[in-house]
C-alpha cells in the first residue's frame, strides 16, 4: 500500500475495502504531553481502527531519534506505513524513499482552504509533495 493511499483513509477516516484486516504501522515522536499520546493510541486511533477494521500499532521514540530511525528503515525498504517527520531536510534527504502524495497535498488544501506560503516548501521536492504539513494550514 503506498502512502497516498494510507493519507487518503486517514483524511477520509476511512478505510479502503483492500486494507481491512490489516495492520498499520505508525511512527511518531513521544508527544511533550503525555496525554496526548495517551489520546492519539486510546482514542483516536484505537476507535478509527475499530470503525474500520484495521489494527494500528502506534511506535512513539525521542523525537531526536526520529531522523537515525527513518535512516535505518530506508536503507532497509521496511519499516513503518507512515513516519511523523518534521523536518524539511530529512524529507529532501529521502524523497526518492517516500511517496508522492501531491494529489492528496491538493485535496486536503482545498477542502482545508488552502495552505500558507511556508507550507508547500517544507514537504516539497522537485514540483511534487512528499508529506502532509501537520500544523500549516490557515485557520479561520
Amino acid at each position: 500500500m503506498t502512502t497516498s493511499a494510507l493519507l487518503t483513509m486517514l483524511d477520509a477516516r476511512q478505510a479502503p475495502a483492500q486494507i481491512k484486516g490489516t495492520t498499520l504501522r505508525i511512527l511518531q515522536w513521544s508527544h511533550f504531553i503525555p496525554a496526548y499520546d495517551a489520546w492519539f493510541d486510546n482514542k483516536f486511533v484505537k476507535d478509527w481502527g475499530d470503525k474500520n477494521g484495521v489494527k494500528v500499532r502506534v511506535d512513539h521514540i525521542p523525537h531526536l531519534e526520529l531522523p537515525a530511525r527513518m535512516a535505518a528503515e530506508f536503507a532497509a525498504g521496511a519499516g513503518h506505513d507512515i513516519i511523523m517527520n518534521g523536518s524539511s531536510i530529512l524529507t529532501r534527504l529521502y524523497y526518492k524513499s517516500l511517496a508522492d502524495v501531491s494529489d492528496i497535498y491538493d485535496s486536503i488544501g482545498k477542502k482545508r482552504g488552502g495552505w500558507i506560503p511556508t507550507a508547500k516548501p517544507l514537504v516539497e521536492v522537485e514540483g511534487k509533495q512528499y508529506g502532509i504539513p501537520m500544523f500549516y494550514i490557515l485557520l479561520p
